[in-house]
């Protein structure tokens, strides 16, 4: 057997053995425990490019929260979800997707870490050391004051919640809260009206008068009157609305020479 001859084999049973990789990744005919042409389309943890379905599927066992995962084996997307799919919670259709429980994963999944007991929200990541259960995930977004129901494509580390605020004496702003490596949602959420200027911006048509608003002095939290003076100008201005008539003597003396009264 030639040189020539050696290389062509040795390339074509490369070439056998790369396929047959790629169909034991991908193949779902193997399968049994998959539902094609459907996915569960909310509830996401977290989406990424995987090389194949048992690495989508390992990702998934890996995380304690995770309950069931979506794949495209044409695009390598995997979804990890954290709600399983039922009567409650229908599939859609979407051509090329699989979709698949946990629960008929786990025995089908190497040994590192499938009796590892993660806590919720962490993920068992495996070493040559040991297994080590690492903080992954902050869990659904919370609900916040005057926030509309949020939105996000994931609840890892590094994803971000957004929301549009409103309500009467808030203002109209998208508030994000940011999944931290502490496990929690940080960030800015909805204000209220602190300033005559946040009574312009809520309506530029909005004309001199009274107005409530929640001062930052008094933790953004406490309503106060004001009178919005020049609000048709770029410079508004806030004047506190008192109750009663008071007067001002200045200089103070016997016989004042200004009296003020408002």
């Amino acid at each position: 057997m030639n040189m020539t001859l050696c290389f062509v084999l040795g390339l074509s049973l490369l070439l056998y053995f790369k396929t047959v990789a790629q169909t034991l990744c991908t193949d779902t005919r193997l399968l049994h425990n998959v539902t094609k042409g459907q996915m569960l389309p909310t509830h996401k943890i977290q989406s990424f490019t995987a090389p194949g379905l048992m690495i989508c599927a390992r990702e998934c066992v890996y995380q304690t929260n995770c309950l069931s995962f979506n794949f495209g084996p044409e695009s390598g997307q995997c979804d990890l979800t954290r709600a399983v799919a039922g009567p409650s919670l229908p599939l859609v259709s979407k051509t090329g997707y699989l979709y698949a429980s946990k629960s008929d994963w786990v025995t089908a999944i190497a040994e590192n870490c499938k009796h590892v007991n993660c806590a919720p929200n962490h993920i068992c990541v495996p070493s040559k050391t040991g297994n080590m259960c690492v903080l992954n995930d902050c869990g659904i977004p919370p609900v916040i004051d005057f926030g509309s129901s949020s939105e996000y494509r994931g609840t890892v580390i590094g994803y971000t919640a957004t929301y549009n605020c409103s309500g009467i004496g808030v203002k109209a702003e998208v508030a994000p809260l940011t999944c931290l490596d502490t496990g929690a949602w940080e960030g800015r959420h909805c204000r209220r009206v602190s300033s005559c200027e946040d009574v312009q911006d809520c309506d530029s048509s909005y004309v001199d008068g009274e107005y409530w608003i929640y001062p930052n002095a008094f933790g953004n939290d406490e309503r106060v009157k004001v009178y919005c003076h020049r609000l048709t100008s770029d410079s508004p201005m806030d004047y506190i609305t008192l109750p009663n008539m008071n007067r001002l003597l200045w200089p103070p003396q016997k016989c004042p020479i200004l009296t003020v009264t408002w």
